[in-house]
């Protein structure tokens, strides 16, 4: 049967409006590893990968378990075709005792299916925690949050490098405020009265701050940072703590 030629052009048109419709509602996905096993001190990358189905400036965000790993950079890059090749940390905050929340910003990414968006990399730290959840939390494109995201997070584990009592009874806790631009104050727990020795560190583990030995009390204690205006430049540090019983790590953020 010969269709007329004014009823084939609405089928054509419909097919192909279609298409363009299905287009348009690719999945976004964002997903890392359902597990991780890493060391205590060891510093790794975690891959991230999904679907992205719109091009332009994009924010990641992150939830993170900061007792456990810090999160020290992400990197992307063109050779290696990820999605997100120019990225940069816009914030890094402390959500509750335990929760950290990372947001990474790429300036030019590039829709695909099924790619590598980005790497991060991570610190496991030293302290009483030993698992957690790394958790893809929003997208946002061009200043818009993106609806109907499909977000698969995964376990953060740890193993080895501490001793039994180290996970229970010395951490460096938290800062407020972070971030900070010139005055904050750390929390940290020791297992008896000491000396412990802070440095803060860069995010090549460099030390740009020697803060000395710092006599504390057994249980929670508290140490105000005080730094001269430029004196350290904006970005993601780390602040060590050594003691008798072992070495201690707590990422934060530095504004200008």
């Amino acid at each position: 049967m010969n269709l007329p030629h004014s009823v084939l052009r609405l089928i054509l048109a419909s097919y192909f409006t279609l298409c363009l419709v299905v287009g348009l509602r690719a999945e976004d996905t964002i997903s890392v590893p359902s597990e991780t096993v890493l060391t205590r001190g060891q510093v790794a990358v975690i891959e991230v990968g999904g679907s992205l189905s719109q091009s332009g400036r994009t924010q990641l965000t992150f939830r993170y378990p900061r007792t456990v790993i810090a999160i020290q950079g992400a990197r992307g890059a063109d050779v290696y075709a990820f999605q997100c090749p120019d990225i940069t940390m816009i914030s890094d905050i402390q959500t509750d005792d335990t929760t950290g929340e990372v947001i990474l910003e790429c300036s030019n990414v590039g829709p695909g299916q099924s790619q590598m968006i980005l790497l991060l990399d991570v610190l496991a730290l030293y302290g009483r925690e030993t698992q957690g959840l790394l958790s893809p939390r929003r997208l946002t494109v061009n200043g818009t949050e993106v609806g109907d995201v499909v977000f698969n997070p995964g376990r953060i584990r740890l193993t080895g490098g501490s001793r039994p009592s180290d996970q229970s009874i010395e951490a460096i806790t938290g800062n407020f405020p972070n971030p900070f631009s010139l005055n904050t104050e750390f929390v940290y727990v020791v297992a008896e009265d000491s000396n412990p020795q802070f440095v803060i560190l860069n995010v090549t583990g460099q030390i740009v701050k020697d803060l000395g030995a710092i006599a504390s009390f057994k249980g929670e204690n508290r140490l105000k940072v005080e730094l001269e205006q430029n004196e350290l430049g904006q970005g993601h540090y780390m602040i060590r703590m050594i003691t008798d019983l072992g070495v201690y790590f707590y990422s934060f953020m530095k504004l200008n």
